[in-house]
């Protein structure tokens, strides 16, 4: 079931639970709302991660991701010395979606 068809049923069943047009069953709904609103920040926000994170989460070492980085294989900023890698762009490359690499 996908989040959307969950959230619907959520609010159907509170729609059932305190009455169509309740206050409460509003105040329920805009709860409801503005979770979702956060969700699909939170979504849309990038997870950076050092490199070292990124090894210890995918089991890569620490000079592969490196590499990675500098073929521009993965998504990546360089911040001073730092590499920070996408994380979700990550996964999707290793999981084999064609993710183009690009320094930002």
């Amino acid at each position: 079931m996908s989040i959307q068809e969950e959230l619907t049923c959520l609010i159907e069943a509170e729609e059932k639970r305190l009455g169509a047009g309740s206050e409460e069953f509003i105040r329920r709904h805009n709860e409801i709302m503005q979770d979702i609103e956060r969700l699909l920040r939170k979504e849309r926000e990038p997870e950076m991660v050092t490199l070292k994170e990124a090894s210890s989460r995918t089991g890569l070492s620490y000079d592969c991701l490196r590499k990675m980085c500098l073929n521009n294989e993965i998504v990546y900023v360089k911040a001073g010395a730092k590499f920070l890698v996408n994380f979700g762009k990550l996964a999707d490359y290793l999981n084999g979606e064609a993710v183009q690499g690009e320094r930002v």
